[in-house]
């Protein structure tokens, strides 16, 4: 490869820049408020294109005012609020497939101290119904539950949730119902692969954790009214202690459901909520 040499002693720039000869030029910087204008115009957007299904930090804002209501002093920590990592195109492909563009945090403020979000105080918050539709919206409340998981380390620690963008499936993937596992997966990747010929730029799809699945669920409830997986699972990548994954759905009359389930069988309303 030819290299080039400069048309001037490098030696002499400081020389050659005092007497206006030669000039620096910079790259342009992206100042904060472009950033911000950026930021706010792909937020109208979103919600223009996706309506009900956009869920961003005044949905966020609308759940701590519900809970407040009840009786929960809570805060929800947005302040690092990151970029919505999509193009206008996978918003109008998320809308025709019927997901959601959900905001999730990590980290609330809670009794005067700042804390990670887990599944477990996260539940907590929903003693009580804020919309006041459900004797309780999470079933492990009824008094005939059986509170399996109040002390699995996977609902008791945080991590399992951080503050990011995601557009979520609001329903199981057609298809990914009465299947195994890995069943699952390969219903996954043709699903992928088809979204991805479609144009869509971000077509790297996961299970979503029991908490972010607990959480984009009731986020809705709240902002919506409406019981996503009423009569559905989402097969999440949680494991319990004995290394069977989580499910949470089931979200009808009694409450929001959370029970597992063996990788090795299947059952026809168990399936997978893609989220990416």
């Amino acid at each position: 490869m030819p290299t080039e040499t400069l048309p001037f002693d490098p030696n002499q720039v400081p020389k050659l820049l005092k007497e206006g000869r030669i000039k620096v030029v910079r790259s342009p910087q992206v100042t904060s408020s472009e950033r911000a204008v950026s930021t706010d115009r792909m937020t109208e957007r979103a919600k223009d294109i996706l309506g009900k299904d956009f869920l961003g930090v005044e949905a966020v804002r609308n759940m701590e005012a519900k809970l407040k209501g009840v009786g929960q002093a809570v805060e929800f920590d947005t302040a690092a609020l990151p970029p919505i990592p999509y193009t206008e195109k996978d918003l109008e492909l998320a809308r025709q497939h019927g997901e959601m563009l959900v905001l999730r945090v990590g980290l609330m403020r809670l009794g005067g101290r700042e804390v990670p979000l887990s599944l477990i105080n996260f539940r907590e918050l929903f003693r009580t119904d804020p919309l006041n539709k459900l004797s309780t919206p999470y079933f492990a409340f009824r008094s005939d539950a059986n509170d399996w998981y109040k002390d699995q380390p996977f609902a008791t620690k945080g991590g399992e949730i951080g503050l990011s963008w995601a557009l979520v499936a609001k329903n199981i993937l057609p298809g990914s119902n009465s299947k195994t596992l890995n069943q699952q997966a390969r219903v996954m990747e043709t699903y992928a692969t088809n979204l991805q010929s479609q144009g869509a730029s971000r077509t790297e799809f996961r299970r979503r954790t029991a908490t972010e699945a607990a959480y984009d669920t009731l986020l809705y409830y709240v902002n919506n009214g409406e019981q996503l997986l009423s009569d559905k699972y989402d097969w999440t990548q949680t494991r319990t202690s004995d290394g069977r994954l989580v499910l949470v759905g089931y979200f009808d009359s009694g409450g929001l459901g959370v029970d597992y389930w063996d990788p090795t069988l299947q059952y026809p309303n168990i399936g997978v909520c893609l989220s990416r």
